[in-house]
């Protein structure tokens, strides 16, 4: 019925958007575009992607319940959001039910299969949606402006209270397995399967048999961990990243927008915001490692200046599906080696291991050593903590009201507080 669609704009510094597509009419749906425009054209492809496609799951509920589309529907009724707010729980249904509109069902227990994580994500961004409409069209014929404010005031209060609900829901869906990192143990054992072989000795764990693949890959894992990239940052590196300062004998490496319209990968990799650009200064081992790759690996003839390419002709430069299939052969293999690594019953088993698990591991350790580093020079806690945020928000591209790395210092301060307890009562005799 409908079509997340990316399309191009005659803007050349700003000339892409996604947009939802009526599939029936070939049109753009009138107020999702209005709420791309207004609200989300500044955010990132995939943030506006993600967007839309909750939409699309709203606009398609809407559609098989009321066989109108929304938009005419809201229109037709002079913009009263009333028809909408007793529907939000009805989508939640709907979303459970495997997007299947049925008027008969009433769900009374959670489904255990059912990602409620992912659900309530997609009702907290149509949620959101919905708040735009109500800020921006709801009562407009009302001329009394007391009886609008109120009218106004009172749909915001219950669509504020949905998102709290909804997000409360994904809290409690999304527990601490959803911010988990390699443990040093499991980081070393991820290095054993990626270590490149050698000619005089051969590393039978590694999956991959070509020389150069094996060098390319552990090198993508190497600046995934070390640096806390994105996949897409990763994915817009170029020969032209890697920086020299000739003064201090430094190497740095550039995390930007390559602005190529010849990119035709899809979707193609996008810096996630303003933050995102930013000079990493890189270890010796690493420059020397990137120096390596492009002189003896990366093909001398490929038409890209991308960084990470496909070894076979006609050297495409690598893509999302690119990293995650090859993430999905280790983790294939880690949880074939290491099962335990991935058993619930442990605090620290992970789920997935993927590209994003590489940059929460980096952001873990990243946090808890500028945190030590900066009590070394202060002894008061929240001064420390707020020096080690702010670190880690610069180096890993976050927006500065971003509330990630605050979930990173809660997982540290916790596991410090109960490493103080243990020992504790350990030092002071009070363990049996």
């Amino acid at each position: 019925m409908f079509l997340v669609s990316l399309v191009k704009l005659s803007n050349p510094s700003d000339n892409r958007r996604y947009i939802l597509i009526d599939e029936e009419t070939r049109s753009p749906c009138l107020y999702p575009l209005l709420y791309v425009m207004s609200k989300l054209r500044l955010k990132s492809l995939s943030t506006q992607q993600g967007n839309l496609n909750a939409l699309k799951f709203w606009h398609t509920f809407w559609k098989e319940k009321f066989n109108e589309d929304f938009c005419l529907s809201f229109y037709e009724s002079k913009y009263n959001a009333e028809i909408f707010i007793e529907e939000i729980d009805s989508f939640f249904i709907y979303l459970e039910n495997n997007s299947k509109y049925d008027k008969n069902l009433i769900r009374i227990n959670k489904q255990v299969e059912m990602n409620y994580t992912t659900i309530s994500k997609k009702i907290q961004d149509t949620i959101k949606y919905l708040i735009f409409l109500t800020d921006n069209f709801t009562w407009q014929d009302i001329e009394n402006n007391n009886l609008r404010h109120n009218s106004n005031r009172r749909i915001m209060l219950t669509l504020q209270n949905k998102l709290d609900q909804y997000t409360r829901m994904s809290s409690s869906n999304s527990n601490v397995k959803q911010f988990k990192s390699l443990t040093k143990r499991m980081k070393d054992s991820f290095y054993e399967i990626i270590l490149p072989s050698t000619p005089t000795k051969n590393n039978p764990k590694n999956i991959f048999k070509d020389n150069s693949t094996q060098f390319r890959n552990f090198l993508i894992v190497r600046l995934l961990i070390n640096y806390g990239l994105r996949a897409s940052e990763l994915l817009l590196l170029s020969t032209k990243s890697i920086k020299l300062d000739g003064n201090a004998g430094s190497s740095f490496l550039v995390v930007c927008d390559t602005q190529d319209t010849k990119d035709y990968r899809s979707p193609k990799p996008n810096i996630k915001n303003e933050q995102s650009n930013r000079i990493l200064q890189l270890s010796r081992d690493d420059y020397k490692l990137i120096s390596y790759y492009t002189e003896n690996h990366r093909p001398k003839n490929a038409k890209s200046d991308l960084l990470f390419l496909s070894l076979q002709s006609p050297f495409s430069p690598l893509s999302y599906s690119s990293i995650k299939k090859m993430f999905n052969a280790w983790d294939k293999q880690l949880r074939e080696l290491y099962p335990e690594y991935y058993d619930s019953r442990y605090t620290g088993s992970i789920d997935k291991l993927s590209a994003h698990v590489c940059r929460h591991t980096w952001a873990t350790l990243m946090l808890e050593y500028t945190y030590i580093t900066a009590m070394n020079s202060s002894s008061n806690h929240e001064v420390a903590m707020s020096q080690a945020i702010e670190d880690l928000k610069k180096s890993g591209g976050w927006s500065s009201n971003s509330l990630m790395v605050s979930k990173y210092a809660d997982r540290y301060l916790s596991e410090r507080a109960n490493t103080t307890n243990i020992n504790r009562m350990t030092n002071h005799g009070d363990a049996l």
